[in-house]
């Protein structure tokens, strides 16, 4: 009896300690799996794992996905332009997420905004990171994201795909007709601030500069996550 009361409440602190661990001291795991089911947010149904990393880099400690949201499989450097590496692409404030397979946009052309012009930064109930990741993930701000340039010192897209976020060039949709450009070229990855009602803030790099700047908010930018404490 005493050893089944013993073996209990080892067990009890085991637990106690991990969750207290998770939630309370900025633990990430080294890996997310998630099952994505094709609706108003995730444009396919697919089983990913995420690799997670913890780091300082945003001006706190935070775990960020390893990544873009919806890739298969992380980047092998900073030009992969494979549909695996990819991700998922975001308009500016809207929860839905588009495929592109560098032929075919899903959801199709008959879902496609070509202008939005509104007084918001990206709000809570649209932001896909915490509706597919749940918790307190987020697309990051600005100032996060200016602050991991700064702190990384990054000069071009080799130090972003350097760096432990492992980012990349996996282009953008163009928001006239949501067209692929720039893969495997250029990253741009949309933060959750606008700078006004037709501009969001987004980060932006290439072979030879990097950037926090703004771009119409009908463009669509892949999306990483972070989770902060």
């Amino acid at each position: 009896m005493k050893n089944t009361i013993f073996i209990t409440m080892f067990l009890l602190a085991t637990v106690f300690a991990v969750y207290a661990q998770d939630c309370a001291t900025g633990y990430c795991p080294e890996t997310l799996t998630v099952d994505h089911n094709q609706g108003d947010v995730s444009p396919v149904s697919v089983n990913i794992t995420y690799g997670v990393v913890e780091t300082t880099l945003s001006g706190a400690t935070a775990c960020w996905i390893t990544q873009n949201l919806g890739a298969t499989a992380q980047a092998s450097s900073e030009a992969d332009a494979s549909v695996a590496a990819r991700g998922w692409f975001w308009q500016f404030n809207r929860r839905q997420g588009y495929y592109h397979d560098g032929t075919t946009r899903t959801p199709s052309v008959l879902d496609w905004i070509t202008s939005i012009d509104e007084n918001s930064d990206w709000l809570a109930e649209n932001d896909p990171c915490a509706l597919l990741l749940g918790g307190n993930w987020h697309i990051p701000t600005a100032t996060e994201y200016g602050n991991v340039v700064t702190a990384g010192a990054w000069a071009t897209y080799t130090n972003a795909y350097n760096s432990v976020l492992k980012m990349h060039g996996a282009g953008r949709l163009n928001s006239s007709e949501g067209m692929l450009y720039g893969e495997g070229a250029r990253g741009m990855y949309w933060s959750s601030n606008q700078i006004d009602t037709g501009t969001g803030s987004y980060l932006t790099f290439n072979s030879f500069a990097v950037a926090v700047a703004g771009k119409e908010k009908a463009n669509a930018y892949s999306v990483r996550c972070i989770r902060t404490y």
